[in-house]
């Protein structure tokens, strides 16, 4: 098994960092929040050492990184968790996610998280769960779906960029339909999925498919990207369940089994 498994006591440190997929979608590796490559307008990298007005925020705040404002933005316009019930958070460390969540279930729910690498939270509450290791890895997926079903699944994971954009973005759309398919089983009926996602191409591909197992399917960019992310967000909200599932449902409703 990748990582160790437990909840998470104590203060730790670490950048973010996601699962290592060997999923339906071949082999991803899910890095850190806001980790993907950023260019200027010749094409070269750009240095995002100047604290921002989302970081400074996030520092007066006391969350360990700036991209917990586009989890904000995006519940406060799509109420996308509950504020009571089960998440969880795939590819969590820092913690800043994880945090915000954790601040509006003030304990009247249960989070659930994973990351290769270890959280940088001051102080860890009895309805945290955290696992450091890999989201692809059956015994963790087993301990994850233990702890449910959830009413909502995040991802604020990303793959390993390597600055070739058309290589980026091919592996997050694998990394992406691998977080799906594995959430399929570990939603309840009328859960949502909320993932971030690079544009390249895969994105309308990958939004049909969030149409296909929710009620309702969005792509949205959060105003807290940075101007040159080419980052974007998959919302799927009013999980549809499993088709075996929608089958029977629709066999006890009158007899007739209808197709999908």
């Amino acid at each position: 098994m990748a990582g160790n498994r437990g909840k998470a006591k104590g203060k730790s440190s670490g950048n973010r960092g996601g699962g290592t997929g060997n999923g339906k979608s071949g082999n991803q590796t899910a890095k850190t929040k806001g980790n993907q490559p950023s260019r200027n307008k010749t094409g070269g990298a750009n240095s995002r050492a100047q604290a921002d007005h989302y970081t400074l925020r996030a520092q007066k705040e006391g969350y360990p990184a700036r991209s917990v404002y586009k989890l904000e933005e995006i519940q406060d316009k799509y109420h996308v968790f509950p504020s009571s019930g089960k998440i969880l958070d795939i590819g969590a460390a820092p913690g800043s996610w994880s945090l915000f969540i954790l601040r509006k279930l003030n304990g009247r729910g249960t989070l659930s998280a994973i990351d290769l690498k270890p959280l940088n939270l001051p102080e860890i509450p009895d309805n945290y769960f955290f696992i450091q290791g890999d989201f692809f890895d059956a015994e963790n997926v087993k301990a994850l779906k233990e702890r449910g079903p959830y009413d909502a699944v995040v991802s604020d994971a990303a793959p390993d960029t390597t600055g070739n954009r058309t290589l980026d973005t091919g592996r997050s759309a694998a990394l992406i339909e691998s977080i799906l398919y594995q959430s399929r089983e570990l939603l309840k009926k009328g859960g949502s999925l909320t993932v971030k996602i690079f544009q390249g191409g895969e994105e309308q591909n990958l939004l049909a498919a969030f149409r296909e197992n929710f009620k309702s399917a969005r792509m949205f960019k959060p105003k807290a990207c940075r101007k040159d992310s080419f980052e974007t967000f998959l919302i799927g909200t009013g999980f549809k369940g499993l088709t075996d599932e929608r089958t029977e449902e629709n066999e006890n409703s009158d007899g007739q089994n209808y197709p999908h």
